[in-house]
């Protein structure tokens, strides 16, 4: 049983990197039901109902993954993300936290931080999150793009045109960046 769900399971996988949601479900409910205790297939169960905007069911299975595999960071980062939407702002912070103390050098639970962060307004806290993550990883694109937009946010153009020109030279093909730093240009000239 155990070969079998993770067969359906990457099946399930596939469909969702394809954005085919509903057959994704399909496959990664019938790994659960081969193998019910794979941790991996509930927090991919929990993920794929995010995006189809089924949070009940979501949350269902993410609480069953991390009850199965407590020392799996993202479980508590998909649910952080979960108690994000639901604005149990507390609860997301919690999440958020146990998965940087599980997993300290993945960026992505920073960035999960920062966009909770962002949401309750605290751009100093977002700032130092990004600041962390850098000094975790120096070539992180997503950490220069975000601070980079938290300082266009507060205004602060010359450090927003800093980091996009940074997140330029580590991912050169991010024309988005290079279309905002155009913009920003002669704004930073204007402070």
């Amino acid at each position: 049983n155990y070969n079998i769900a993770y067969s359906y399971l990457f099946i399930g996988q596939c469909y969702s990197h394809l954005g085919k949601y509903e057959s994704a479900i399909q496959n990664m409910l019938l790994a659960e039901k081969k193998d019910p205790s794979m941790a991996s297939a509930q927090r991919w169960i929990a993920s794929t109902y995010y995006h189809l905007n089924k949070q009940d069911s979501g949350l269902i299975h993410i609480n069953n993954a991390i009850k199965l595999d407590p020392q799996a960071a993202d479980g508590f980062y998909i649910r952080g993300y979960f108690n994000l939407y639901h604005k149990n702002l507390e609860e997301s912070l919690t999440d958020f936290n146990k998965a940087i103390q599980l997993d300290p050098a993945s960026t992505q639970y920073y960035l999960g931080r920062c966009n909770l962060y962002l949401n309750q307004e605290k751009y100093d806290n977002a700032i130092e999150d990004l600041n962390t993550l850098i000094s975790i990883h120096p070539q992180s694109y997503d950490a220069y793009n975000y601070r980079a937009s938290v300082y266009l946010f507060l205004g602060k153009y010359a450090n927003s045109i800093y980091d996009y020109e940074k997140a330029i030279d580590i991912d050169k093909n991010k024309e988005k960046s290079i279309a905002i730093i155009n913009i920003l240009t002669p704004l930073a000239r204007l402070k």
